[in-house]
């Protein structure tokens, strides 16, 4: 019987420990942006909503896919590369980090939020060694070849795309 420890890690990952982050980010966004109303940019609203949409849906649309593929009692018990997982290591932060969060970058209109954003990103990137580590740990086979053909959040073109089959 796994421990509780190892089945919190199969099943959530780094995701707390990042959407933590993200949010802190984003709320040192929005706090600077009610600092500095000033450097808001005056984008058309139908931008601003087309964005949000756009990136929501990508999003949404990524994150089904990913659990679709990648069923909870399989984490931690098999190395899935097929569907997202073929384009990305990490297919649920990527869907929040590079198709939400440029649709709510947008909304928003502030430069505050771009930089929350990049700071999100960089939290994302230290706080999933972690797990990274683990999967090389459950993995040691095939994990480290998957990383190396694979990116994190965006896919490598030569790695993935235009690989021969």
């Amino acid at each position: 019987m796994p421990s509780a420890k190892r089945f919190y890690d199969r099943i959530f990952g780094s995701g707390p420990a990042i959407a933590a982050a993200a949010a802190l980010c984003l709320l040192a966004g929005w706090v600077t942006a009610r600092l500095t109303p000033v450097l808001s940019l005056d984008l058309p609203l139908m931008l601003r909503a087309t964005a949000l949409a756009s990136g929501t849906m990508l999003a949404l649309g990524l994150i089904g896919w990913s659990v679709w593929t990648l069923r909870p009692e399989h984490r931690g018990t098999e190395l899935v590369t097929r569907g997202p997982f073929r384009l990305v290591r990490h297919p649920l932060y990527a869907a929040c980090l590079s198709l939400f969060g440029p649709g709510l970058i947008i909304a928003l209109s502030h430069p505050a939020y771009a930089v929350a954003l990049v700071l999100a990103y960089l939290a994302a990137h230290r706080l999933i060694g972690r797990e990274e580590a683990l999967m090389a740990n459950w993995f040691p086979d095939s994990y480290p070849a998957y990383c190396t053909r694979t990116g994190r959040f965006w896919p490598r073109l030569g790695g993935v795309i235009f690989r021969e089959t």
